[in-house]
């Protein structure tokens, strides 16, 4: 969250109703619809999950169907933890 907000100009709103973790803006929420939304997949180096999370057929098809009847873009992230925080 804290990335996308200081890096970029998108505006940034809860995705829970859409099934996703954030819904992505290119302007002011009340100005704007949607654009996107972001799931975030999250691997920990800490924790020894050496693996890269790959979400399975049924959950992917399930969020793209999802943001494809929303008229959103279907985006999927991977964040991959190796510092203290």
């Amino acid at each position: 969250f804290h990335h996308i907000h200081q890096h970029s100009n998108l505006h940034i709103s809860s995705g829970g109703i859409f099934g996703c973790d954030f819904l992505l803006y290119d302007g002011k929420r009340e100005d704007r619809h949607s654009f996107a939304g972001l799931r975030i997949y999250t691997c920990d180096k800490k924790k020894n999950e050496s693996k890269f999370p790959v979400p399975s057929a049924y959950d992917l098809t399930g969020f793209v169907r999802t943001m494809n009847t929303a008229r959103k873009l279907a985006l999927i992230a991977t964040v991959m933890k190796d510092e203290e925080e």
